[in-house]
Protein backbone atom coordinates (compact mmCIF):
# COMPACT_ATOMS: atom_id res chain seq x y z
CA UNK A 1 0.00 0.00 0.00
CA UNK A 2 1.49 3.36 -1.04
CA UNK A 3 1.57 6.42 1.24
CA UNK A 4 -0.84 8.27 -1.08
CA UNK A 5 -3.32 5.36 -1.08
CA UNK A 6 -3.20 5.26 2.72
CA UNK A 7 -3.99 9.00 2.90
CA UNK A 8 -0.48 10.00 3.99
CA UNK A 9 2.01 12.22 2.21
CA UNK A 10 5.05 10.52 0.66
CA UNK A 11 8.39 11.16 2.40
CA UNK A 12 10.19 14.38 1.43
CA UNK A 13 12.71 14.23 -1.39
CA UNK A 14 10.88 11.66 -3.52
CA UNK A 15 9.43 14.09 -6.08
CA UNK A 16 5.97 15.67 -6.10
CA UNK A 17 3.66 14.85 -3.24
CA UNK A 18 0.14 13.73 -4.10
CA UNK A 19 -2.50 14.59 -1.49
CA UNK A 20 -5.56 12.35 -1.51
CA UNK A 21 -8.70 13.56 0.27
CA UNK A 22 -11.20 11.05 1.62
CA UNK A 23 -14.04 13.53 1.12
CA UNK A 24 -14.96 15.07 -2.23
CA UNK A 25 -15.15 18.87 -1.98
CA UNK A 26 -17.10 21.21 -4.23
CA UNK A 27 -15.05 23.92 -5.89
CA UNK A 28 -16.74 27.24 -5.21
CA UNK A 29 -16.19 30.81 -6.34
CA UNK A 30 -16.15 33.58 -3.73
CA UNK A 31 -17.11 37.21 -4.23
CA UNK A 32 -15.11 40.16 -2.86
CA UNK A 33 -16.85 39.76 0.55
CA UNK A 34 -15.97 36.06 0.83
CA UNK A 35 -19.49 34.80 0.10
CA UNK A 36 -20.12 31.86 -2.20
CA UNK A 37 -21.24 32.90 -5.71
CA UNK A 38 -24.46 31.09 -6.67
CA UNK A 39 -23.78 29.29 -9.96
CA UNK A 40 -27.33 27.96 -10.17
CA UNK A 41 -28.74 24.48 -10.45
CA UNK A 42 -31.70 22.74 -12.12
CA UNK A 43 -34.20 25.12 -10.45
CA UNK A 44 -32.36 28.45 -10.74
CA UNK A 45 -30.14 29.98 -13.42
CA UNK A 46 -28.56 33.32 -12.41
CA UNK A 47 -28.62 36.03 -15.07
CA UNK A 48 -27.63 39.72 -15.08
CA UNK A 49 -30.59 40.53 -17.31
CA UNK A 50 -33.41 39.19 -19.45
CA UNK A 51 -32.07 36.95 -22.22
CA UNK A 52 -35.39 35.76 -23.57
CA UNK A 53 -38.02 33.21 -22.65
CA UNK A 54 -37.02 29.83 -21.25
CA UNK A 55 -39.61 27.05 -21.12
CA UNK A 56 -40.53 26.16 -17.52
CA UNK A 57 -38.78 29.20 -16.05
CA UNK A 58 -39.75 32.73 -15.07
CA UNK A 59 -37.33 35.67 -14.93
CA UNK A 60 -37.41 37.59 -11.66
CA UNK A 61 -35.51 38.97 -8.68
CA UNK A 62 -36.06 36.28 -6.05
CA UNK A 63 -34.50 34.83 -2.93
CA UNK A 64 -31.39 33.66 -4.81
CA UNK A 65 -30.94 36.85 -6.79
CA UNK A 66 -31.78 37.95 -10.33
CA UNK A 67 -32.30 35.16 -12.78
CA UNK A 68 -34.53 32.41 -14.12
CA UNK A 69 -36.52 30.41 -11.55
CA UNK A 70 -38.28 27.14 -12.39
CA UNK A 71 -42.01 27.73 -12.22
CA UNK A 72 -43.96 25.87 -9.56
CA UNK A 73 -40.90 24.95 -7.46
CA UNK A 74 -40.22 26.04 -3.89
CA UNK A 75 -37.02 28.09 -3.74
CA UNK A 76 -34.28 26.62 -1.56
CA UNK A 77 -31.58 29.14 -0.69
CA UNK A 78 -28.15 27.48 -0.37
CA UNK A 79 -25.79 28.39 2.44
CA UNK A 80 -23.90 31.61 1.71
CA UNK A 81 -20.90 30.57 3.80
CA UNK A 82 -17.71 29.17 2.32
CA UNK A 83 -16.97 25.52 3.16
Amino acid sequence: ESAAAAGRAAPAGNGPVEIVFRTKFDVVELDANGHVVDKGDADFKPSRGWTGRRPGFEFKLGERGLGYYRTGKKVVVPSNVAY
